[in-house]
């Protein structure tokens, strides 16, 4: 299998299982695709899949981890394509979100739910 398929197969998957509630399975299967993107040295992919283990923890409730899983992602992506494109300004957004504790920065819905969900965290 070609090793850019298993690694998008892997954040699928991941993410799939953290729209379940299944953080934990959700981050091992993303920490998988994290290796195999290391193994490729690229940057910019690491950066996206740090930023889907933050997006993981934040939905969790765990902006620490969270920030981290941020900061490490922004510094992958300066380090290959500098801070002036989309991909830094997401993840710079989710860092603030992390960093202030607003875990859904639109409020409640109506119905006292998130007014927000994954999609507009990632990146993918």
């Amino acid at each position: 299998m070609c090793a850019l398929k298993s690694i998008r197969d892997l954040c699928r998957s991941g993410m799939g299982c953290v729209d379940r509630g299944d953080y934990l399975g959700g981050r091992f299967l993303l920490r998988q695709a994290l290796r195999q993107a290391q193994a490729l040295a690229s940057p910019v992919l690491e950066a996206k899949i740090l930023n889907s283990l933050g997006v993981a923890c934040l939905l969790e409730g765990s902006s620490r981890d969270a920030a981290g899983y941020f900061a490490r992602a922004l510094e992958r992506v300066e380090s290959r394509a500098g801070k002036g494109n989309k991909l830094y300004a997401v993840i710079e957004g989710n860092l603030r979100r992390a960093e202030t504790g607003d875990e859904d920065p639109a409020g409640p819905g109506p119905d006292g739910e998130k007014a927000w969900n994954r999609d507009d965290l990632t990146v993918f």
